[in-house]
């Protein structure tokens, strides 16, 4: 039977019938697959809550009720349910869960909870009908599940009769559609017909939809709706000043009518604008305005919105929020492994895969579960780190290691004792436990699962959600694994991370009483009483433009093409919608400084909108004093480091420079903590590759030839982790490691082979010979000392050149060169050697292995003297401690830290 590949046979036959296999096609009691029994959770809405006497009759005094139920006698489900502290109740056929409420949010978020905890089949029924009149339970399914045999609510008058489907088939037609926007409506039926609305661009939705049914439909009678009964007049004017930008191409212009709204409720306040020195300043003052303005009893939290362009833009204001405990719920469309009950989830199922994965386990140690005392986990991951061993066998040994059992104290190693425990015990457990169970397990053995069953605030309610939705996740990965083991998914998990997976958190109630924080995509068709529009800034809002992944040709674009810029015109309709959101208060926020180099100008929407002089676009002056503390709170310990006084000497290099450029939190992990991480496979295959290269190229600088048999046997014994640079006692000997599959580090391998092997031919046909090879450097800026080291340097009566070998994937020449004379590596070295030598470099050279492009760029004054100010800014954040998380996607996708750091902008 196994040999038929009878699922694969079920999927196809499943295809071609229409229907979906993950939604129910018939009712049955529970569901078996091979030799076990699922359970079934019935979810049954719209019930009526009346005594079982009127036998199917809803009286007129009864209340609309939803109800959750279950029923079951299996051991192992029932041991779940009891450990999970779920009511039961003994009926004849074994002991079941029911629960209503008129609340559907509550009944379904118990539903989900309850398949989610025994594994079960979620069945959906929605009672339909009317007063007084016997109603049934009509099954929820897609509509190409429906099958002959199955019954269907249908409507007779005022009455509603259920008739049985005898015939199922499809109808094509050809006409043209024309896809209307329709709020909050997205399918609907028009003329018996079901139709699909779309109010994306990329789905189909275009105003050349609605200018081609007047053109084919002349006759058609056009309503104008003027009458706004949402928000103020000083709030429609200045949205009205805001949308009359996208002119000429609008309907307005095109078909000679008025859309200018008049507010039913008349006058009332506009929009203001509030702008603010930097994005945590912003941050902070709205979360205390929403609370001073609650507690003094103007708003309540319910009524109050935080829009955002992206889900990015959320994280600071989520902090804020949670300084002030401000209840909030947040709505994005991705997110789900960056929220923190997840990320915990994903550190305890690596710490179990992978125990050498010391990042993992770091953050599940510093978690509220195990609370190892930050002083004794941050003394044991800096003695793993400098001995380079895992941080798991650290502890294991803390008790008995000689450096470690006398520093830290009885409760840490108690902590110690019961993270290693654990993780001891759960490994044994995964050997044959399922993921799913695996965790659920740990949820249970933590006191985390009876935690969840007692949720009270809507932050708690959101945390259950996202880990149910986890749950989920690893059902869909067991479907599709090989081997359903905490390694097997570890690994899957991980592929999906890296290929960008990230699924949207849980929806929010809107009737929870907290403030929701909502993409302004989301908010479409909602509305607030008072609405906070923040992070207006010029490329953050407006979105910076991307091209298409396919760009059509204007000759097959059948729509009207619009006169204007495109992408701005979207984007200014997109403020539009975030600014008529509000009832009765809107705020525009924007700051000067979000992290970067450059500041940052005010939104020109945000101009248009409050008719604001174009001045107030250009660049602010910066201060004279940055602001030091940016009321966040602390990343990672809570105790605060003492500055670096000015008169003590500070060592830094250009890759400190460049960690602490990126993210000042980076810094303090990498170069204060010193966390131990998994090294990366990009990093791993660069340092050997960089190896290579500099034993060919020490070899010719003494004058020796090396065969490229040789070259590639030095280059084997590296991947291995041999030490092929013994003349350096500096480098160090670590194995080819990180890469995704086996599979993976063999193609990886192969391609440093291939650049390696033409690296040699083109060295050797040049014949130049190398003046230095990781010649050392080092000069001071007052008592900031910078050492580095340079990977070769070619001099000649010309001049030096200064060459650095890149591993990165750059192919094309202009950027190559843009590289090059912006790196700040190369301007550190150019000033270094001007330092020594006494002059500029000729050239500086970024080679580019892989592609064997070659970046070039003279140095200038200018570039020096941009080198040293950019080191002194470092050097003065370093001193200050200042390690302010400065999230943004590309720096964080790239990161180590990024899925147990707290701020991390990734949607893996």
């Amino acid at each position: 039977f196994g040999e038929l590949e009878a699922e694969k046979g079920a999927e196809q036959l499943a295809v071609d019938l229409g229907v979906a296999l993950d939604a129910h096609h018939s009712a049955l009691g529970a569901v078996r697959r091979r030799a076990h029994s699922r359970v079934k959770v019935i979810l049954t809405m719209c019930c009526w809550g009346g005594p079982s006497k009127h036998r199917g009759r809803r009286p007129k005094s009864s209340r609309i009720v939803h109800v959750v139920s279950l029923e079951t006698s299996t051991p192992a489900v029932l041991r779940k349910l009891r450990a999970a502290g779920v009511p039961l109740r003994k009926t004849k056929r074994g002991w079941l869960v029911r629960s209503m409420s008129a609340s559907l949010q509550d009944v379904g978020a118990q539903a989900e909870f309850l398949r989610d905890l025994t594994d079960g089949i979620l069945e959906v029924r929605f009672v339909v009908g009317t007063t007084n009149a016997r109603q049934k339970a009509a099954l929820m399914m897609p509509a190409g599940n429906v099958l002959p045999g199955h019954c269907l609510p249908v409507a007779r008058g005022n009455r509603v009769v259920y008739e049985r489907v005898v015939r199922v088939s499809e109808e094509w037609r050809a006409s043209t559609i024309y896809d209307l926007e329709v709020e909050r409506t997205h399918n609907f039926i028009a003329n018996g017909v079901v139709v699909h609305n779309s109010i994306y661009k990329f789905r189909g939705a275009a105003i050349s939809n609605v200018l081609g049914f007047v053109n084919v439909y002349p006759d058609a009678r056009q309503v104008v709706l003027t009458e706004n009964y949402r928000s103020p007049q000083p709030l429609l004017d200045a949205a009205y000043r805001l949308i009359v930008n996208n002119n000429p191409d609008r309907l307005e212009v095109t078909s000679g009518i008025s859309k200018r709204l008049q507010s039913i409720q008349g006058d009332g306040v506009g929009p203001m604008h509030l702008h603010f020195e930097s994005g945590s300043q912003e941050a902070d003052a709205v979360a205390r305005m929403i609370h001073d303005r609650v507690a003094a009893g103007a708003w309540r939290y319910g009524e109050v919105a935080i829009l955002v362009r992206s889900n990015n833009d959320a994280d600071p204001h989520l902090r804020a929020l949670n300084l002030r405990n401000v209840p909030w719920t947040f709505s994005g469309n991705a997110g789900l492994y960056g929220r923190p009950e997840v990320r915990l989830l994903i550190a305890f199922l690596r710490s179990v895969a992978h125990p050498d994965e010391s990042v993992s386990v770091h953050y599940l140690a510093s978690s509220d579960l195990y609370q190892v005392p930050i002083v004794d986990l941050t003394r044991c991951a800096t003695y793993a780190d400098r001995r380079h061993r895992w941080l798991f066998d650290v502890f294991r040994q803390a008790g008995v290691l000689p450096e470690l059992k006398a520093e830290i104290g009885e409760e840490g190693q108690r902590a110690i004792r019961r993270l290693v425990s654990d993780l001891t015990r759960y490994m044994e457990l995964g050997r044959e436990m399922p993921t799913g169970e695996l965790l659920y397990q740990f949820l249970a053995d933590s006191g985390w699962l009876a935690r969840m069953s007692q949720a009270a605030t809507a932050r708690d309610e959101a945390e259950v959600q996202n880990i149910s939705k986890f749950f989920r996740r690893i059902q869909d990965a067991s479907r599709v694994l090989r081997y359903d083991n905490v390694r097997e998914f570890v690994a899957y998990l991980d592929a999906l991370i890296d290929a960008g997976d990230d699924p949207a958190v849980t929806e929010a109630d809107t009737e929870t009483p907290a403030v929701r924080i909502l993409t302004v995509h989301k908010a479409k068709g909602l509305e607030f009483p008072v609405v906070f529009m923040v992070g207006l800034a010029q490329n953050k809002f407006p979105w910076p433009r991307r091209r298409e992944g396919l760009e059509l040709p204007v000759e097959l674009i059948k729509e009207v093409l619009p006169s204007g810029d495109f992408h701005t015109q979207e984007e200014r309709r997109l403020f539009y919608v975030g600014m008529t959101r509000a009832r009765r208060e809107l705020y525009l926020t924007s700051a000067r400084d979000y992290g970067g180099t450059r500041e940052r100008k005010v939104s020109q929407f945000v101009l248009e909108a409050l008719d604001l002089s174009k001045d107030a676009a250009r660049p602010f002056k910066a201060k004279a004093v940055e602001e030091i503390e940016r009321n966040a709170p602390p990343a990672a310990t809570p105790e605060s480091l003492a500055p670096i006084p000015p008169g003590e000497e500070l060592r830094i290099s250009h890759k400190q420079v460049d960690d602490y450029q990126t993210c000042p939190l980076k810094y303090k992990y990498v170069h204060v903590l010193r966390v131990p991480i998994l090294r990366h496979h990009t990093v791993a295959y660069g340092a050997i590759i960089h190896k290579a290269v500099e034993y060919y190229l020490l070899r010719r600088a003494a004058g020796n030839f090396t065969p490229l048999a040789d070259l590639l046997d030095a280059y084997e014994r590296a991947w291995a982790g041999n030490e092929i640079l013994k003349d350096r006692p500096s480098a160090s000997a670590l194995p080819a490691e990180g890469f995704l599959t086996r599979e993976h580090e063999e193609a990886r391998k192969a391609a440093g082979r291939k650049a390696l092997t033409r690296f040699w031919h083109e060295e050797e046909a040049t014949g130049i010979k190398p003046t230095h090879v990781e010649k050392e450097f080092g000069f001071g800026l007052g008592n900031d000392k910078v050492r580095g080291r340079y990977d070769r340097v070619d001099e000649d009566l010309t001049g030096a050149v200064i060459i650095d070998y890149k591993t990165s994937e750059v192919t094309k020449q202009r950027d190559a060169d843009r590289k090059a004379a912006e790196s700040l590596q190369l301007k550190i070295y150019a000033y270094a050697w001007r330092e020594a030598a006494g002059t500029v470099p000729r050239q500086v050279e970024l080679r580019f292995l892989e592609s064997h492009v070659v970046g070039r760029h003279a140095p200038t004054e200018e570039d020096l003297t941009d080198a040293i100010v950019q080191v002194k800014a470092a050097a003065l954040g370093i001193r200050a401690r200042k390690f302010d998380a400065t999230p943004s996607y590309g720096a964080c996708r790239y990161c180590a830290y990024n899925q147990v750091c707290a701020f991390t902008a990734t949607r893996s």
